[in-house]
């Protein structure tokens, strides 16, 4: 019977971290399933050992605590966008908290915040897909002066998550960067306004 148990919880850990990593990038699935499947699991197996241990949850949610910072972390410094590292780093820590609840026994509390996660994720998707029904191609020649305005104009491109479909470089007595992407109408009058106050840029024109 406690094999059963067991051979659950696990089964319902690695579910969540499936679930979850399915929100990431098809392009990083791979690796973002793989790891999600083993972060989901390894917690689910501390919070298991830890529940048949005396004092076993104070010896290990530090640990657990500890670990989910080094990984949100390293989500967010890996990460161009710091609201896309953020926003990778809180899936992870929900994966874990999630996974600790089914670890630890608590299956209809874990089962229930999952769905609860699910359906936020599921909502902001949704409104995501609406939101690309309104993108615009826009297209732009940007005369930059210096390299280091070059690295802030990429930061902005990155923090405003632009649709880029193609971004060249042309270097001469100055660089000039032709870019072409999609955005709604208010992100790329935004664009434009910082391209006007940001140092270091020469011209720039619609094309």
């Amino acid at each position: 019977m406690e094999l059963a148990d067991f051979v659950l919880r696990c089964c319902l850990a690695i579910a969540v971290g499936l679930l979850f990593s399915l929100d990431l990038p098809r392009k990083e699935w791979y690796w973002g399933i793989k790891a999600f499947l083993l972060l989901a699991l390894g917690t689910a197996l501390f919070a298991f050992f830890a529940s048949r241990i005396t004092h076993g949850p104070a010896l290990f949610l530090p640990t657990l605590a500890i670990a989910a910072s080094l990984f949100g972390g390293a989500a967010i410094l890996h990460t161009k966008a710091l609201s896309e590292g953020f926003s990778r780093a809180s899936l992870i820590w929900i994966v874990m908290a999630v996974s600790l609840f089914l670890g630890g026994g608590w299956i209809f509390f874990g089962v229930v915040a999952a769905i609860l996660v699910g359906m936020v994720m599921l909502f902001f998707k949704a409104s995501l897909e609406k939101q690309e029904v309104l993108l615009s191609q826009y297209a732009m020649d940007i005369e930059v002066q210096k390299i280091g305005t070059l690295e802030k104009l990429e930061k902005m491109i990155a923090s405003l998550r632009l649709r880029v479909q193609e971004k060249s470089v042309l270097k001469h007595d100055t660089i000039h960067v032709r870019l072409s992407y999609l955005a709604t109408p208010v992100t790329h009058l935004v664009f434009s306004r910082r391209l006007f106050r940001l140092k270091g840029v020469a011209n720039i024109l619609q094309i």
